[in-house]
């Protein structure tokens, strides 16, 4: 009997409806004071609160990039009298024409928004354009580091041919018979193990005598110099060739 009083009181409960809650009288009373008209005046009031701030914002955002443009016009005019570093004032320079291009796209979007109004849709051409202009900028700016590390290789293969060269200058210089080919060990000895003994004692050889202390050593220095800044000059001056066919000089 208890079993079945469960069931028929557990069917009840889930058979039971829920009743509509009648308002009561001050709610109807609250209803009924209530005015569509000011909800509208007051979402009116919004749209306008929003449109003053985003003219605010775009106002604070111009601002904001002339104080840019004038830092930048002051670290210039430095760069072009030289008071800064030369890597400054080359990226300084290389910026130059970036801005120029900023400035122009700058013009050409404010003279298009000047005939949107505030009430009109946002003009998706605008847009389109900032953003492909913002690509635009950015691969500049790849393509100017790209350069700039180019240079830097193009720097250190200079140095290590200058030093190659000096070495092999080097080692044929300390030669007392003909020219022959330098063994590994001559060319590895500067930079070998154990220096400071090879400096106390020459190496004898079958052939040349390899004396790694000269007898002055800052004339070698300064001589060793002297040719490398030749060879520098020659090896600069190839480059140039082959990598600028048609230069001024090779016109003439």
């Amino acid at each position: 009997m208890k079993r079945i009083r469960c069931r028929t009181a557990k069917r009840r409960s889930a058979t039971t409806t829920t009743r509509k809650q009648i308002p009561t009288d001050e709610e109807e009373e609250i209803f009924s004071k209530v005015d569509s008209r000011s909800i509208i005046n007051s979402m009116k009031c919004s749209i306008l609160i929003l449109k003053t701030l985003e003219q605010r914002f775009n106002q604070y955002k111009k601002m904001r990039y002339d104080l840019l443009l004038e830092k930048h016009e002051e670290k210039r005019k430095l760069a072009l009298e030289g008071k800064l570093p030369s890597m400054i004032a080359k990226t300084q320079q290389l910026n130059e024409m970036l801005l120029q291009r900023i400035k122009e796209f700058r013009a050409q979007r404010d003279s298009k928004k000047a005939f949107l109004k505030l009430n009109t849709k946002v003009n998706l051409v605008t847009e389109v354009d900032s953003a492909n202009e913002t690509k635009r900028i950015q691969m500049r700016n790849l393509e100017c580091c790209i350069q700039m590390r180019i240079k830097a290789l193009d720097e250190e293969y200079l140095n290590a041919a200058v030093h190659a060269e000096l070495r092999v200058r080097r080692e044929l210089h300390r030669s007392y018979c003909d020219l022959k080919p330098v063994s590994l060990d001559f060319a590895e000895r500067p930079n070998g193990p154990n220096t400071n003994e090879k400096r106390k004692k020459p190496l004898m050889t079958f052939g040349p005598v390899v004396v790694n202390q000269l007898a002055d050593e800052r004339t070698a220095y300064i001589s060793e110099v002297i040719r490398g800044a030749v060879l520098r000059r020659t090896l600069e001056n190839d480059m140039q060739s082959i990598l600028n066919p048609s230069s001024p000089s090779d016109a003439e």
